[in-house]
């Protein structure tokens, strides 16, 4: 058995579980002031400390489903497809997802807070 045909499976089954830790990372130690290094980060996010509390509490919130919805991709992926190609679309289905949790957490900023960050 060559490394490849190991290694996989293993990156392909941590996907999911990885995304949910660092979810629960985010949530229980959310970064306290508004940085370049850790946590949500958009220019709207970083506007005002008030802004950027509630982009840290959303945006984890939203990651946990994203990655509870991973670990549910990945189970249907690894009975549809095998090797590479449940990994590449589970991947790809992640990063969707990843993409739709930036684009709520955006839309909720917008909504919750005007033009003067009320």
């Amino acid at each position: 058995m060559d490394w490849p045909s190991t290694f996989l499976p293993v990156v392909h089954l941590l996907l999911g579980p990885l995304l949910y830790l660092i979810a629960k990372v985010f949530q229980l130690w959310p970064p306290k002031r508004i940085n370049y290094i850790y946590g949500y980060r958009t220019r709207r996010s970083m506007r005002n400390q008030c802004i950027w509390e509630e982009a840290q509490r959303y945006s984890a919130h939203l990651l946990e489903y994203a990655a509870l919805f991973t670990i549910a991709f990945q189970v249907v992926a690894t009975r549809l497809w095998r090797g590479e190609k449940a990994l590449l679309y589970s991947v790809i289905f992640m990063v969707l997802v990843l993409l739709g949790a930036i684009v709520a957490t955006e839309n909720h900023l917008k909504k919750t807070f005007d033009d003067e960050d009320q």
